[in-house]
């Protein structure tokens, strides 16, 4: 059922809660953003994202909960990029960076909603204007987010009408236990390469071997791999020859609960939250804090529309954009 909240401007924000079982999601028009996604376990629910009770809050969002970045996700350098000779500038934040696309990008954009129930699915659109935050090209945006069997899936295209970057990250802070810090989540990535980055959070161009607080492939505690809590932001580049039917991640809590991850990406953004101001008018009341979610969001490489020997974001009428990701819960032995 669609819910309709009226904005202060006159605007509707449209509300749909997919349920499946234990699970239930639920997806705001504002950006394609997961407000909730929630299980019942031993006769409670609880949420097993970070997201703000009040659909207006992602109006605003400062800290990305539940949405969808792009245009280009993450970070990009040189105040633009050069294609086919032209350079399109863009809207640096204050850092001299774009993060996810610009200031306002799709995440707070009004994206159309249908529902599927046959498919247990939300089909979302947006057409992003020719020149929009800078980028060229019109681009029809189409997200199709599906609870069945189990899993949650994200489906992710873009077609433009010309040559221009596109590189999509679904940015779910998680926390499996529902509330608290995430220092005892435990995290398989099946990664084995990173790209170091400069003091602005810009990739330095490199490609090297994980480091001992990046691998995860044997997996470790959100401790053990920051023991001194300064907060981890990295892009792990996946394994060549990882198999893509197998996850590429795991995440798991002390509670029981584990998520497993399946991407067609190159690489993910590992996020600890360090970033998080402490906010008010999270789900069921709560108050959220530095490390009280973490991300993984499978994407392109930072920078990569500048950076020519990182794998091209550029997407063509002839090569449109598309990315899935799926996720499933289920219960350790």
């Amino acid at each position: 059922m669609k819910e309709i909240i009226k904005t202060a401007t006159g605007e509707n924000i449209e509300r749909i809660v997919l349920t499946e079982g234990d699970q239930s999601v639920a997806l705001l028009s504002v950006g394609g953003c997961t407000q909730d996604w929630r299980i019942c376990r031993n006769g409670r629910s609880a949420p097993i994202i970070l997201g703000y009770e009040d659909p207006h809050a992602y109006l605003q969002n400062p800290f990305w909960f539940g949405a969808i970045a792009g245009r280009v996700a993450n970070r990009i350098g040189g105040g633009g990029f050069t294609l086919d000779g032209q350079f399109y500038p863009l809207q640096p934040a204050e850092d001299g960076l774009v993060l996810h696309g610009g200031p306002v990008g799709l995440a707070r954009r009004m994206f159309t909603m249908e529902t599927d129930s046959a498919a247990n699915a939300v089909r979302l659109t947006y057409r992003s204007p020719d020149g929009e935050e800078g980028f060229p090209a019109t681009l029809d945006i189409t997200y199709d987010i599906q609870l069945k069997d189990g899993v949650l899936r994200y489906d992710m295209q873009a077609v433009p009408d010309r040559a221009t970057p596109v590189a999509l990250a679904q940015h779910n802070y998680y926390n499996l236990m529902g509330e608290g810090a995430i220092w005892g989540h435990h995290l398989t990535i099946q990664a084995d390469r990173y790209t170091p980055k400069l003091p602005n959070n810009l990739p330095n161009g490199d490609i090297v071997p994980v480091d001992k607080t990046r691998d995860f492939r044997s997996g470790a505690t959100v401790a053990e791999a920051d023991p001194n809590h300064e907060g981890q932001d990295a892009n792990l580049i996946f394994a060549e020859g990882v198999n893509r039917n197998n996850p590429v991640a795991s995440l798991s809590a002390p509670n029981g609960l584990q998520m497993q991850l399946w991407s067609d990406q190159p690489a993910v953004q590992y996020y600890t939250g360090v970033g998080i101001a402490p906010s008010s008018g999270g789900l069921d009341g709560r108050t959220y804090d530095a490390f009280s979610g973490l991300c993984l969001e499978p994407q392109n490489y930072p920078n990569a529309v500048n950076t020519p020997h990182f794998p091209s974001p550029i997407c063509t009428p002839d090569a449109p954009y598309r990315q899935e990701m799926i996720l499933r819960l289920s219960e350790t032995s």
